[in-house]
C-alpha cells in the first residue's frame, strides 16, 4: 500500500467526523481542531485545542502518530482518561470521544498492513531531511476521496469492494453523514480542510537593519502576508513615482470634519474619531493612527530612521514626539494613551503593552509579554499573546485596563474583535468563531477558509487562502464571493463607508526598490465599481482609513541610509493628494 492511499483513506474518515486537517505541513497529515468538551454534570462546554501529526515511515512499515490536546493552560492529552473525553466541533455535530480519532485511524493503518504507533516525540511523526517523500508520493485528490480499496467510514475496518454494510461494526456506508462542515454559498467549490494555511504576518524585527546589497526574497509570500507570528511590517519612507516632487504636509488635514471620539460604546471595540463606529477594520490593521476631539496620535519613523509615537493638536500645533520607540494598536482611555510596541530606535518585535499620558509622561509597561492586536471593549483590554505552551501559536487574552487580572480566553486564536457584544476571531486552520465577550458559547461561523477578516456593520468581509474576497452575514450565512484573486496576492483588507479597500501584490521582487510592487484598489461591498487607487513599492503595508483619508504604513528601504523603516503616506480616498505625515 502506498502513502497516497493511506492519506486518502484517513482524509475520508476525518471529513466524515468533521475534524479539520491539511495534507503535508511537515508530515503526511496535520490535524488541528478546536473542540467543545461536553461536561457530564451540566451542558457547559469547555474549549479544547487539539493537534495531531501522522507520518508513514515506509522503511519501518509504521504509521507514527503524535497528538496534543490543551484545555486552558493544561495539557490534558497526558491524563489517563483523556481518550474518553466527549467532544464536538459545532453544536450540529454528533458527539465523539477524542480517543476515537486515533482509534479509527489506527484501524485504517492496520487494515492496510501497517503498524500504528503513538509517540510523544513529534519529530518521529514528522518529515526529516532524510525521509521527505517525493511530491508524487503525497499527491492528494481534493475533489474525490474514492479509492479502489474501501474502508468503513465509522470504524475504519476494511470492506469488500461494493459492500454496503461494515462486517465489523455494521455501519451503513451509504447513509448520509449528518455532521458536515459549512460550505460556501457560491458557484465555487466548497472550501476543503486541506489547503495551505499562510499566517497573517506581523511586523518583522528591524533593529536598524542595514542592507549593503539586496538579498534573495526566498520567503516572498510570508514577507508580504503582513499580518500573525512575527512583528509589524510598517510604514514607507520611499515614495513611489506618484509622490515625486510633492511637498510633505505637516499633518493630516485638520480642517476636515471629524466625528467625536468614540467614548466607550457599550457594544463594540473603540475606534478613532473620524471612523464610523461600525467600521472596525483599523483595529485589525494595526490602528497606528488614533484621533480624539483634541489630539491626533500616530506612529512613524523620523527622517533619521528612528521610531516614535507623535502627538499633535487638531489645529496642527504642538506637534512632538512623545515616545521613543514603535507603537501600534493605539487607543485612548480617559487621559491615557495605550499601545503595543517597544522602546528603542527600531521595531524589535518584542511588543509589550504600555500606557502613558498624552505628553508622554508616566510611561508604564502594563504587560511585559509579547502581545499585540490590542483594543478596548467595556472595562477590558483584549489582545493576542504568545501561547505559554507553544511559542509558535497565539492565545487570545483580556485584562483589566491596568493590565491586571489577565484571562486566557482561547489558547489558539488570532485577530480578536468585539462587535455588537460578540467576540469574533479565527484559529490557525482558518476556522472563524463568534462567542460571548467572556469566551463562552462559541459558535463556528466559517470553516478552514479565513486568512484575514474585517467587520463592517452587519457583515464579515474576509479573504481566503486563495486570496479571494468574500462577504457574509455576522452569523456566517449568505456567504458570497465578491472578488476573485485573479491569480494575484491580496492582503491588507479594510472597509470604510461602504467601500472595501485591499492591496494587490506583484510577487516578483523589485530589487531596485527592495520591495514588492503593489496597488491599492477599492470596490463596493458587492464587488462592483472596482477602482485602482494608488501604486507604489513596499516590503509590506498596513492600511488605516480615517476621516475620508487613506493612510498606508509602509515598510520600505531608505535608499539614502540603507535602513529599513516605516512612515505613513496619507491621501484622499481616490489616491489623489498623496503626501506624508509629519515626522
Amino acid at each position: 500500500m502506498d502513502r497516497n492511499t493511506f492519506i486518502n483513506q484517513v482524509a475520508k474518515r476525518l471529513k466524515v467526523i468533521n475534524v479539520p486537517f491539511k495534507i503535508g505541513d511537515g508530515t503526511d497529515i496535520t490535524i488541528s481542531a478546536t473542540f467543545k468538551k461536553q461536561q457530564d454534570d451540566n451542558d457547559d462546554k469547555t474549549i479544547i485545542q487539539y493537534s495531531a501529526l501522522l507520518f508513514l515511515n515506509q522503511e519501518k512499515n509504521t504509521i507514527f502518530a503524535f497528538e496534543k490536546a490543551i484545555m486552558g493552560e493544561e495539557e490534558i492529552s497526558k491524563s489517563s482518561n483523556y481518550g474518553q473525553t466527549v467532544v464536538k466541533i459545532t453544536d450540529d455535530d454528533e458527539d465523539i470521544t477524542i480517543g476515537s480519532i486515533f482509534e479509527s485511524i489506527g484501524s485504517i493503518a492496520i487494515a492496510m498492513g501497517f503498524s500504528f504507533e503513538k509517540t510523544d516525540d513529534e519529530k518521529i511523526a514528522s518529515y526529516s531531511t532524510e525521509n521527505i517523500p517525493i511530491a508524487e508520493a503525497i499527491a492528494y485528490d481534493h475533489n474525490s476521496l474514492e479509492d479502489p480499496m474501501s474502508f468503513c467510514v465509522n470504524c475504519g475496518a476494511k470492506m469488500k469492494e461494493g459492500a454496503r454494510f461494515c462486517p465489523s461494526c455494521g455501519a451503513d456506508s451509504q447513509q448520509e453523514v449528518s455532521a458536515k462542515p459549512k460550505t460556501q454559498d457560491t458557484d465555487d467549490a466548497s472550501p476543503d480542510f486541506t489547503g495551505e494555511n499562510p499566517s497573517f504576518q506581523q511586523p518583522h524585527e528591524t533593529s536598524e537593519v542595514r542592507l549593503n546589497k539586496p538579498k534573495s526574497p526566498f520567503l516572498t509570500v510570508v514577507l508580504i502576508a503582513i499580518l500573525t507570528i512575527g512583528a509589524l511590517v510598517v510604514v514607507a519612507i520611499i515614495l513611489g513615482n506618484n509622490l515625486k516632487g510633492k511637498k510633505v504636509d505637516s499633518t493630516l488635514d485638520q480642517s476636515a470634519s471629524v466625528s467625536s471620539v468614540s467614548t466607550k460604546p457599550s457594544d463594540s471595540a473603540i475606534v478613532s474619531a473620524g471612523v464610523q463606529l461600525l467600521d472596525l477594520g483599523n483595529i485589525l490593521n494595526g490602528q497606528y493612527y488614533f484621533a480624539t476631539d483634541e489630539y491626533v496620535f500616530y506612529s512613524s519613523f523620523d527622517i533619521n530612521d528612528k521610531a516614535h509615537i507623535y502627538s499633535v493638536k487638531k489645529d496642527g500645533t504642538e506637534h512632538k514626539a512623545i515616545f521613543d520607540g514603535f507603537g501600534w494598536s493605539l487607543v485612548v482611555i480617559e487621559d491615557w494613551l495605550y499601545f503595543s510596541g517597544n522602546q528603542g530606535a527600531a521595531i524589535d518585535g518584542s511588543y509589550n503593552i504600555f500606557r502613558m499620558k498624552f505628553d508622554g509622561s508616566q510611561l508604564e509597561r502594563i504587560n511585559d509579554q509579547y502581545s499585540y492586536g490590542m483594543f478596548l471593549y467595556g472595562d477590558y483590554l483584549y489582545y493576542m499573546k504568545k501561547n505559554s505552551n507553544n511559542q509558535d501559536s497565539l492565545s487570545i487574552c483580556r485584562s483589566s485596563i491596568d493590565g491586571k487580572n489577565e484571562e486566557v480566553l482561547f489558547p489558539n486564536g488570532k485577530s480578536p474583535l468585539v462587535h455588537n457584544n460578540k467576540l469574533y476571531y479565527f484559529d490557525n486552520q482558518g476556522n472563524m468563531y463568534r462567542t460571548d465577550p467572556d469566551g463562552k458559547n462559541p459558535k463556528v461561523l466559517l470553516t478552514a477558509t479565513v486568512k484575514f477578516y474585517v467587520l463592517s456593520g452587519e457583515k464579515i468581509i474576509y479573504n481566503d487562502f486563495d486570496n479571494n474576497i468574500y462577504i457574509c452575514d455576522l452569523d456566517g450565512g449568505n456567504n458570497k464571493l465578491i472578488r476573485s484573486s485573479k491569480g494575484t496576492m491580496i492582503y491588507c483588507v479594510n472597509v470604510y463607508d461602504g467601500r472595501i479597500f485591499f492591496s494587490e501584490y506583484d510577487t516578483n521582487f523589485n530589487y531596485s526598490a527592495y520591495g514588492y510592487n503593489y496597488t491599492i484598489k477599492s470596490c463596493k461591498l458587492d464587488g462592483s465599481d472596482e477602482k485602482s487607487v494608488f501604486s507604489s513599492v513596499s516590503y509590506g503595508i498596513y492600511m488605516n482609513l480615517v476621516n475620508n483619508k487613506l493612510m498606508l504604513m509602509d515598510y520600505t528601504l531608505n535608499s539614502s541610509s540603507n535602513i529599513m523603516n516605516a512612515a505613513i503616506k496619507v491621501m484622499d480616498l481616490d489616491g489623489s493628494n498623496a503626501t506624508m505625515l509629519t515626522r
